[in-house]
């Protein structure tokens, strides 16, 4: 799958700071990582099962979970899976899988450096 969203949207992460402060953009950011587990599972048993309105469901539920924290590649994939779908029928699990692990490991190094930086005197998150 070639990605070619920006991973994270740095304006927004900076935003989101400036709206919460750094203790709640942290808070925010390492409540999506926990969360992010069940919401790649909740896709892929979708996938597996064939179900077209489940796999929905669950692409809208991870896509803004991700547009919380500006996963603009996550949205990215998000988008492309569910046009295929609904053209094609549910992608193949372990496509989907790959696709997946990659632009969730992306986002997760990203974020995770973003909260190790977001209390930095110059905000260098922004």
């Amino acid at each position: 799958m070639a990605v070619t969203a920006q991973t994270v949207d740095r304006d927004h992460l900076a935003l989101l700071r400036e709206a919460v402060g750094s203790d709640g953009l942290t808070e925010i950011i390492r409540a999506f990582l926990a969360e992010l587990p069940g919401l790649e599972a909740d896709i892929l048993a979708a996938a597996d099962a064939r179900d077209l309105t489940a796999l929905r469901a669950a692409l809208h539920t991870f896509e803004g979970a991700a547009s919380n924290v500006g996963l603009s590649a996550c949205i990215a994939c998000c988008e492309r899976v569910r046009t295929e779908a609904a053209e094609h029928g549910p992608p193949d699990p372990s496509i989907l899988r790959e696709d997946l692990e990659a632009v969730a490991r992306d986002a997760v190094g990203e974020l995770e450096a973003s909260v190790s930086t977001v209390h930095s005197p110059i905000g260098s998150i922004a």
